[in-house]
């Protein structure tokens, strides 16, 4: 396999096809997520801490809000569920806009492999007729990940929400904290290795992705056939699979890293007249030159992230194909291919 020629016309397919810089925004889509978390500050000294111990949820307006919690736990159960629907849901219309994007972008990238010149509503279409494969597969990849989380959450909770419990009714902290540590010292015996497993698996659902994907795509497979003919082209080319997979990622990397420091190039000028004004109070140019900086630097995030997804994808199919190539006679069968995954 000719490494570097498969990415110099991945480069010129995705430079001479803007269309499929849209399909890459919106490939992007499925790539989100969030952490949230808080803390509690360290007691004060003196009588304000409440009990003898010095316990500083013995406080009065510890109590006062643990009690406002108590009366309305129905309303903020509520609450916190009703919020969770909505992240749910609004992953999901991101998975599956997400979905969309990657099988347009499959679609395309191999049409126009193919000499034609498919345009956005056909990579658009293409991602619609399999988007429920693409998405159940997703989800089924999921399921294990998932799993290994709740694990995870369950130890924390046994381990340290029987101490916290115990702290707010007003037991000795010292002797709280030295459970404390001993439970977060057996927890995370327990925990690194399942996050150890977790980073395996994500290794393992890339390589899933990335080939089930366009066996869905291209071979018109179906959730669980993709996955099993995704593995078998895998399987059969791991060496080049993994050679190609460094150099994809590290031209990535050397062009994001480029990109990023172009963009915040534009944040130099606000920065400039910021500090040449001297004064306490900002100027109306620095900040103006700021914004503008920022909206650029924000344009050139959002392009660049488009640009590269599609240049990813488009590496990725072709060799693929090639790949496929390579042990043809040997695969499982995927499927028949729908006569409308490609067509115009």
């Amino acid at each position: 396999m000719d490494y570097f020629e498969t990415i110099k016309r991945a480069a010129r397919m995705v430079w001479r096809h803007k269309s499929l810089w849209v399909l890459g925004f919106i490939a992007g889509l499925s790539g989100g997520g969030g952490s949230s978390g808080g803390n509690f500050g360290t007691p004060g000294s003196g009588s304000r801490t409440g009990g003898p111990s010095g316990n500083p949820f013995n406080s009065p307006e510890i109590q006062e809000a643990l009690r406002w919690i108590t009366e309305n736990s129905a309303l903020l159960i509520a609450a916190v569920l009703g919020v969770c629907l909505c992240l749910v849901l609004l992953s999901l219309l991101f998975l599956v806009l997400g979905e969309i994007g990657q099988g347009g972008l499959i679609s395309n990238a191999a049409r126009i492999g193919a000499g034609e010149a498919p345009g956005f509503g056909d990579g658009w279409r293409a991602g619609v007729s399999r988007v429920r494969s693409l998405v159940g597969q997703q989800l089924l990849l999921s399921i294990p990940g998932l799993i290994l989380g709740l694990i995870i959450l369950a130890i924390l909770a046994v381990a340290f929400v029987p101490l916290f419990s115990e702290l707010i009714s007003g037991g000795g902290e010292s002797a709280v904290i030295e459970r404390a540590m001993g439970a977060l010292f057996g927890s995370l015996c327990v925990i690194v290795p399942l996050g150890c497993i977790a980073w395996l698996y994500q290794i393992l659902v890339a390589i899933l992705s990335t080939f089930g994907r366009r066996a869905i795509v291209l071979d018109g497979a179906g959730a669980i056939a993709g996955l099993r003919t995704g593995w078998s082209v895998f399987r059969g080319n791991i060496l080049h699979t993994i050679v190609f997979a460094v150099i994809v990622v590290a031209l990535q990397l050397i062009i994001g890293i480029g990109l990023t420091i172009a963009g915040f190039a534009a944040l130099v000028p606000g920065i400039v007249a910021m500090i040449a004004s001297g004064g306490n109070e900002p100027s109306v140019a620095g900040v103006a030159l700021l914004a503008v900086g920022g909206l650029v630097l924000f344009a050139v995030v959002v392009l660049s992230s488009s640009v590269l997804t599609a240049f990813s994808s488009a590496t990725w199919t072709l060799a693929y194909q090639q790949f496929k190539s390579r042990l043809a006679g040997t695969l499982p069968p995927a499927g028949a291919m729908p006569t409308d995954a490609l067509q115009a």
